[in-house]
Formats: structure tokens, sequence, C-alpha cells
């Protein structure tokens, strides 16, 4: 029979409740579940419980909550805060680490939303334990920046500390790992790359392709976050006098805290009736039976999701080199990619993918082929099998 183990996770995504960084740790946290083994999780707490922690919790792991960093305090909690800083913090730590001390031989896994978050004073308490314990811990990076980071030199001994205790630190794309030792100028000789799980079903072949008449269906599957997702960058190249005279439609699937002034951008470049926002969709098969090629223009990327499961639907994409996008995404193969973020570069590209836009069907399937031939599908297995023999 095989033998029981105690995990805990640990995610140290702190500005929203809930996004596709979570994926990994959050399934891998259900497998180790669905094979009996006890399950702890400590996440920073929001006003609403994200539906997937409320699973978790139904399914029998302890959930822990730590104060997020910018939450509103009573008067008496900011006296303390500087009496005695991080003390809510301290307090759930020590809850933790009671309720771990029944639990034989446990092992840690750090899920970091960014490739950074240990320089910050907010994960100070959890540090601490991480580095005073004897608990062994793997760390998941989730997302590097490419370009123009850096960090302080002290406090960037902070995140090495941590890099350099882990049994293992897993990116999810080569260049991030790349990225992480060019900004923290430190090799990481416990580093490896590692895939997030999809968010599809599994498929045999990819999606109907829609057939290409006289309108092209662009669509962008990202959080409407022009920072990180770049679509600011796509409506003003669509902007252009050459895009008023094509036949095109784009369709935005995902939610955020740009959606507004992405309603008024498209406004201001008279492409408002083109554009539609979908929100979330369930069933993301669906919306890839209508479009005929995904858009992506990001800024930074760890390996997104929306990327690799257009991809498996049998969309090419047209994205910029950034984390691990040309990785699977391959120029005039399965895709276009542009060398920079930024207008002229997109630009330039999306010219390219209008004139091969008879080709598109064929790169589909050669990108469907390329995931379902290099792209781990079962990630939560091999995290969990990687982990558990600590």
């Amino acid at each position: 029979m095989p033998q029981k183990k105690s995990f805990l996770f640990i995610s140290t995504l702190a500005h929203i409740p809930w996004g596709g960084c979570e994926d990994l740790w959050y399934k891998t946290a259900l497998l180790a579940l669905d094979r009996g083994h006890k399950v702890f999780v400590l996440v920073f707490q929001h006003d609403e419980l994200p539906l997937h922690i409320a699973v978790l919790a139904k399914k029998g792991a302890k959930i822990f909550g730590l104060v997020r960093p910018g939450e509103k305090k009573s008067i008496a909690g900011k006296v303390k805060d500087k009496l005695s800083p991080g003390w809510q913090n301290k307090k759930v730590v020590e809850g933790l680490s009671k309720e771990l001390s029944t639990a034989e031989g446990y092992v840690v896994l750090v899920s970091q939303a960014g490739g950074f978050d240990f320089c910050y004073s907010y994960l100070d308490e959890v540090a601490q334990w991480l580095l005073q314990g004897n608990a062994p811990f793997h760390v998941v990076v989730q997302n590097v920046p490419d370009l123009g980071f850096t960090v302080a030199l002290p406090i960037a001994d902070k995140q090495k500390s941590i890099f350099n205790k882990a049994q293992s630190v897993a990116f999810v794309s080569e260049r991030n790992r790349v990225s992480s030792e060019r900004i923290l100028a430190s090799s990481i000789a416990n580093a490896y790359t590692i895939n997030n799980p999809l968010n599809v079903e599994r498929l045999d072949e990819p999606v109907p392709f829609p057939e290409i008449n006289s309108k092209i269906s662009f669509a962008t599957v990202a959080a409407l976050r022009c920072s990180h997702k770049g679509q600011d960058v796509l409506f003003q190249v669509l902007g252009a006098d050459i895009w008023k005279e094509r036949d095109w439609e784009l369709n935005l699937y995902g939610s955020g805290s740009d959606k507004d002034y992405l309603k008024e951008l498209a406004k201001f470049y008279h492409i408002h009736e083109q554009v539609h926002f979908h929100g979330h969709v369930k069933d993301i098969h669906e919306a890839w039976k209508k479009n005929h090629i995904h858009i992506l223009p990001s800024l930074g990327e760890g390996t997104p999701l929306a990327l690799i499961e257009s991809m498996y639907c049998g969309r090419p994409a047209i994205t910029t080199d950034v984390g691990g996008n040309a990785e699977y995404c391959n120029h005039l193969e399965n895709g276009f990619i542009a060398d920079y973020p930024t207008p002229n570069a997109l630009a330039r590209v999306m010219e390219t993918a209008w004139m091969h836009r008879e080709q598109w069907k064929n790169m589909g399937e050669k990108a469907h082929m390329r995931i379902t031939t290099s792209y781990d599908l079962n990630a939560d297995q091999t995290l969990l099998e990687k982990i558990k023999h600590e």
C-alpha cells in the first residue's frame, strides 16, 4: 500500500484572489487529496473566498490565510504593526506550525506568482519559517520579467536564500530561468523547467477550423490588464489606416481592471464596432470554433496557458518573444513571433500573418501537433511525483 504523506502548498499570489498561475499547485493539491494524502494550504486572504480554495477545503484540505499587503487596518492594528511588524502573519505561521507538528514528514511546495516575491517584506514571516525549518521545500516560479527589471542587491539576497535552500526550483519556461539568473546575478543550480496543466479537454485532433471567407476573426484570451498582456498595443496597431481597409473582428475573452479603459481606447481608434468583449468563457473549444488565430501581444510571460491551449485546439498564434512563447510558437511554422512587444514590431508581424492567412489552417494543425508531442499534459502528476519523494 502506497505510503501516505502530508503536503503544504504555499501560494505567494497576493494582489488578486486567483489567477492562471495558481493552476499547477491547485491541481497538484487536488491530486494529492484524491490519492489520500493530507493537504495544508497557506494563501493570502481576500474578501471573497476563491472557488478553488473552497473546493480544496471541501475535499479535506486545511486552509490558512495570510493578511495581504495593503489591507486596511484599525488604528490599534497600525500601532501594533509599528511595534511588531508582521505580527498578524506571524500568528498565522505559528498556528500553521502547530498544526503541522502532528503531520509526519511533510513536504512543502511554494508557488511563486512572480520570480522575486520573497524580496519583499510581506513574505518575511513565511521566508523565515522556510529558512529556519527542517521541512524540505520546492519552489515553482510562474513569471519572471524579461527586460527592464532589476532587484537591489540587499533584497535580492532574500530570494537567493530561498532558491538556495529549496530542494528544486521549477520555472515554466527556460527563458524565465535565464532571466532570473541575470537579474539575481547568480546561478540557480537546482533549477529545471515544468509545464502548467491545461484547462481544456483532451483532444485527438484540432478543433474544426472555421472557413476563411471575407471576415477574419482574431481572438485574444487574456486578463484585461495592459501592463501585462498588451491589448492597448494591439488596439493601436488595429487602429492604423491599413487595417481600416480590411474585414476583421477582434474577440476578447477575459476580464480585468482595464476593461473600461480598453472600451474607451477602442472608440478612440474607431475600432469599437469590430472589438467585442466576451468576458470569461467556460468552454474555450467553443471560442476557437469561431476564431481563426490567436493574438497575444504580451509584455511579459511565464508560459501563458492561453497560448498553449489555443495551439492545442489547432490555432496558430501571433505573439511576442517573451517568456516561453517562442519555445512553442515557431515563426512561420505554427505561428508568428514579434521580436519585441512594441507597436511597430507587432504591426510588422501582423502584416506577415495577414499575408499568410491562407496557411493558417495548416499552421494550426502543426500547432496542435507541437503541443501534443512536446508539452506535458500531466504536469500535476509530474510535480507530485517530483516532490513526494523528498
